[in-house]
């Protein structure tokens, strides 16, 4: 409008002139205010114009009849109106609408000439530009009612609602985050006039915050007061504050050394970092020092003829150099140099020490896997590695343990001292238990740190790391007193990585190396058993000539030694009873301190070798190293050199006649197959005693006679127990499986009780009867291990067996070279209630010698057909068989069966009577 009403609550509160006064109006016509001079004019007091109806003193109707229209326009001016009282001074009433909601008339009481109009046309103006156009967003709040009831355009703009908008809102619409905030401040306004803040913040209408300081003072008195607020977007500020202090904020907080020096090169500002590398606790310390301070002279004079040069010509400057902590130590650092305006400077230090640690490292760990690639075996690189632990990760305790795949365990191959040291102390834990076997059985590392709380109980804390290293085991370390970076478990996973490949690597090795051993073992092997079987064949042309047992064991050992395949070979006579091993017979190296020590125990030959050998009845193979010096502990066994040595029974059939023992410093000589070619001929050399022995049984006229009473329950002596028979043996035949058949004449049984008690026993294999008689029987027994076997191979040959009354009588005989001891230790591991009864020396000519010499004069054919004879009855009175019934059954003629047993009968009966045997005629073919 072309002229605005004055503002009501600033008109009422500012002082009018001294012929003016001021009434405020409401909707309903009813004055909301007044000063106290337009009460004075009216002829009435403050108090009792306030609440009173204008009409009642305006000449003319209320409101205006200007304004009472629908089509009236109120912004057309003002209205007016003379006073209506006759009491009422001379005076002239302007009215102007006030669009507000408490007030709707401004009534100014001015004299009747009407100046008051123009001044407060004036004041009007004045007043509404200043409210319109404030920089500033304005707000009129009603306190009571708590509404806004005036606004200006850049508080509309501020809070983005159009003035319609924003006269419908309550404060706290404006403030809804800080409502308890705003009624404190409004109150104190209220108490005391005027105040202001900066700690309310208004709320857009979409909803964004505006950082603001409001001044605020109250406008009227009364029940009519309201606050005028004057609200400033602080945004911009606040932003500055707030990147400011960020950037504060960030320079303290940061982990580079920041400082800022004056022109004249002295600190005027230090971040806590930079104060903290150089080892000072407040950074106001350095403040007015020089930088010069913080360096040694060498760098300070690098530094000002290199960086400071370079600094005044490019403005910057960034290198390396040495800062010199308080207490005298020094630190690598990376140093950035800024020039300022004005000639100060800008410095940002880093320390490198970590870098340079891990750069020092990395090269270590370089070096450190070249060398682990080197090792040939898995145990030099699991040395190499717990050594390089402390070159490569800083810590002194390490531990490789080996996965034992058979005992499913990880065993500890390589440790350091102070691993060792930690370890002695340690309870053993279950390999599913540790952390170590956790690391290995997941292939990932495990970190742990123990503390007074855990098993160990050490009262510190303790971090480990345990690493895998494939399939080969794990690298444990070990850190008492700290704990392991980031950095150091990425290095020590990095470093456990080269072990494994170095590992992997010797175990290739190990394999190939292990098949170029394989192939040239066996080819030395293959080139050994053709020498030994060429030994093996010339011996046994030797022993087939040999006349005694020393030739056979002088000759054995003497051709072994000159094969150059070993060095030293002796043979040795056992007894089984004191368990002792006495030396016969010894050739090569040190043979005489070998014959020269006498009976041995068998268990301290060769650490049991010979007893194991004899034990198992096969060749055993030990080899060893002897330190060079070492006296000569164990016979055959020199000191100074690898020595293989093989332990060799000398058996035949299950008899043991001895032990042959080799010892050679060849690796080759004592393979699978070599010493299986020592294992038959050691067979061979047995047998070749015991022939010896029973050719010395038959050519000797000197014999020993042994008689042997044996009361066990045997099948005869059974026999003749139940029976009440005598059991008399009468020579043995052939049998299947080398056993042999017994002819036995049993007096006093029938042959039907014999052959039930030989059905009933275990110990008979085949029981025949021959000839049954009324109280004698003939019978044909097979038993397992008979006593003519059992003598045989002892050495001495059977005469005679009688069994009665529960008791058998066995006469041996046996020559008088022949070792008794032997025979005795025979039938007594056979009856072991056998008792030697009776020994007696001799000389006839044995049984066997006949035999032989009758066999010598008979062909193969005659001598058949003369057992078949035999054993078919055919001499048996009556005759079980006549001669025609056996020509049958050998398919000949009776005529042919009759020349063979002539011949047969006359070769008896001359080598019986003494005949010389060439005066006879063989016949028959």
């Amino acid at each position: 409008m072309s002229t605005d009403p004055p503002d009501s609550g600033t008109v009422l509160n500012r002082p009018a002139p001294a012929t003016d006064g001021l009434i405020t109006v409401g909707a309903d016509g009813r004055v909301t205010g007044a000063t106290e001079r337009a009460a004075a004019r009216l002829r009435t007091t403050r108090g009792a114009l306030v609440g009173e109806s204008l009409s009642e003193y305006v000449d003319g109707p209320w409101p205006p009849a200007d304004w009472s229209g629908e089509t009236t326009d109120r912004t057309d001016g003002p209205v007016r109106l003379s006073v209506d009282t006759a009491d009422a001074a001379p005076a002239e009433l302007v009215v102007y609408a006030f669009d507000d909601a408490a007030v709707e008339y401004v009534v100014v009481v001015g004299d009747a000439e009407g100046g008051a109009t123009d001044r407060l046309r004036t004041a009007s103006e004045r007043y509404r530009t200043i409210f319109e156009h404030c920089n500033d967003g304005i707000l009129i709040l009603d306190p009571v009612d708590e509404r806004i009831v005036e606004c200006n355009p850049q508080a509309c703009s501020l809070l983005g609602y159009a003035r319609e908008e924003l006269l419908q809102l309550r404060p706290a619409d404006v403030h809804p985050h800080e409502v308890d905030r705003l009624e404190a401040f409004v109150e104190t306004v209220l108490e005391e006039g005027a105040s202001f803040t900066s700690e309310l913040s208004c709320y857009t209408k979409h909803g964004q915050v505006v950082p603001a300081e409001i001044s605020a003072s109250v406008v009227g008195d009364g029940d009519s007061r309201q606050v005028l607020a004057s609200i400033r977007d602080i945004s911009e500020r606040h932003e500055r504050e707030v990147e400011l202090r960020r950037q504060s904020q960030a320079m303290d907080a940061a982990m580079d050394g920041t400082a800022i020096l004056s022109p004249e090169e002295q600190f005027v500002y230090v971040n806590r970092a930079y104060a903290r590398m150089y080892g000072y606790d407040d950074p106001e310390d350095l403040v007015g020092c020089p930088w010069q301070e913080l360096y040694g002279d060498e760098q300070v004079n690098r530094l000002e003829w290199e960086a400071l040069s370079e600094l005044r010509e490019d403005g910057s400057w960034r290198g390396e150099a040495v800062g010199t902590r308080t207490d005298g130590s020094t630190f690598p650092q990376e140093l950035t140099l800024s020039l300022l305006e004005g000639g100060g400077m800008v410095l940002v230090v880093r320390d490198v020490s970590d870098q340079k640690r891990r750069e020092r490292r990395l090269r270590t760990l370089s070096t450190v896997s070249e060398e682990l690639l080197r090792a040939e075996t898995g145990r030099d690189v699991a040395a190499q590695a717990v050594e390089a632990v402390s070159s490569v990760l800083g810590f002194d305790a390490a531990c490789v343990r080996s996965y034992d795949e058979s005992a499913n365990a990880l065993d500890r191959v390589a440790t350091t001292d102070a691993a060792d040291a930690l370890l002695a102390d340690r309870p053993a834990y279950d390999f599913e238990a540790t952390y170590a076997g956790r690391a290995f059985r997941s292939g990932t590392t495990v970190r742990n740190t123990t503390s007074a709380t855990d098993p160990y109980e050490r009262g510190e804390t303790e971090s480990s790391l345990h690493l895998p290293l494939g399939e080969y085991g794990t690298l444990s370390v070990v850190a008492p007193e700290a704990t392991f970076t980031d950095h150091q478990r990425r290095t020590a996973e990095v470093f456990a990585g080269i072990v494994t490949a170095a590992l992997e690597r010797a175990a290739r090795e190990a394999t190939l190396q292990a098949k170029e051993r394989a192939v040239r073992t066996q080819r030395d092997e293959l080139d050994t058993l053709n020498r030994v079987n060429v030994l093996v064949r010339d011996l046994l042309e030797a022993l087939v000539e040999a006349k005694s047992r020393r030739t056979i064991e002088e000759t054995v050992c003497a051709d072994l030694v000159a094969s150059e395949l070993y060095q030293q070979a002796w043979i040795g006579s056992v007894d089984e009873v004191d368990e002792t091993v006495t030396p016969q017979a010894a050739a090569g190296e040190r043979a005489e301190l070998v014959l020269e020590r006498g009976s041995v125990d068998l268990n301290a030959v060769n650490g049991g070798l010979v007893a194991d050998a004899l034990d198992r009845g096969t060749a055993r193979v030990h080899r060893r190293y002897v330190a060079t010096g070492a006296g000569v502990d164990e016979v055959g066994i020199e000191s100074g050199r690898l020595r293989a040595v093989a332990a060799v029974p000398l058996l035949s059939g299950d008899r043991t006649h001895g032990v042959l023992v080799l010892s050679s410093s060849r690796s080759d000589v004592f393979g699978d197959q070599a010493t299986a070619g020592l294992e038959a001929l050691g067979n061979l050399v047995g047998y070749a005693i015991d022939a010896l022995h029973r050719r010395n049984m038959l050519m000797t006229d000197t014999a020993v006679e042994l008689v042997f009473e044996i009361r066990g329950r045997t099948f005869f002596v059974h026999l003749s127990d139940r029976l009440g028979c005598r059991c008399v043996y009468q020579g043995g035949t052939p049998f299947a499986a080398g056993q042999i058949k017994h002819h036995v004449r049993i007096e006093g049984a029938s042959a039907a009780d014999v052959s039930r008690l030989a059905a009933a026993s275990d110990e008979v294999i085949d029981c025949t009867v021959r000839h049954d008689h009324d109280d004698e029987c003939h019978v044909t027994v097979v038993v397992e291990q008979s006593p003519p076997e059992v003598l045989v191979e002892s050495g001495a040959v059977l005469e005679g067996i009688v069994a009665e009354d529960g008791v058998a009588r066995l006469t041996a005989a046996a020559p008088g070279t022949a070792d008794i001891r032997a025979v005795v230790d025979a039938i007594q591991s056979r009856y072991a209630d056998a008792e030697l009864v009776a020994k007696r020396d001799r000389v006839d000519r044995p049984p066997a010698a006949f035999r032989g010499d009758v066999s010598e004069l008979l062909t193969p054919r005659q001598r058949e057909i003369a057992r078949t004879v035999f054993e078919a009855g055919y001499y048996e009175w009556p005759r079980e068989h006549t001669a025609e019934e056996i020509a049958s059954d050998l398919d000949i003629a009776s005529s042919t069966l009759h020349q063979h047993l002539r011949k047969a009968e006359r070769a008896l009966l001359s080598v019986f009577v003494g005949e010389d045997p060439d005066t006879t005629t063989s016949g028959g073919s």
